[in-house]
């Protein structure tokens, strides 16, 4: 895959080559974490998303070993949109749809997160509560007590 190459201002994304690379033209969504906060990057193919996504109230990161990906992943990233129903959007990546995975350090609720569509000047949607936390497997699709 392309090199990912993003330039920011803080916590904001200033521009990026994503929306041209094999990611994008792929499918692939692509997560970056810059200044406390998390950018997900959404590919045109996955504008559906974006409706599933508003629905949430808070973002709930969950780390470990992913037998649900193709091929399976010995440590990945499930992006759960917390709507507080029997069934929240859940996304799954891979560490190379990252600059970089979370670190222990990141853990408990800190940060934000913001959604990136479509080479947008700014976010597309923003949350101010984010969990991370560590799992044995994936997915976890837990709630946070």
């Amino acid at each position: 895959m392309d090199y990912v190459k993003i330039d920011n201002d803080g916590q904001k994304i200033v521009s990026t080559n994503f929306w041209e690379t094999e990611y994008a033209l792929n499918g692939y969504c692509y997560l970056s974490i810059n200044a406390g906060c998390y950018r997900l990057l959404v590919p045109k193919f996955h504008k559906d998303w974006l409706d599933e996504i508003k629905k949430a109230k808070e973002v709930v990161l969950s780390r470990g070993p992913a037998r649900n990906l193709k091929p399976p992943k010995s440590d990945a990233l499930e992006i759960m949109f917390e709507d507080h129903t029997e069934e929240p959007f859940v996304i799954t990546i891979s560490p190379e749809q990252m600059d970089r995975m979370p670190t222990d350090a990141d853990g408990g609720w800190k940060g934000f997160f913001d959604i990136y569509y479509l080479d947008a000047a700014e976010p597309v949607q923003h949350f101010d509560r984010v969990y991370y936390r560590k799992v044995k497997e994936l997915p976890c699709m837990k709630a946070v007590k």
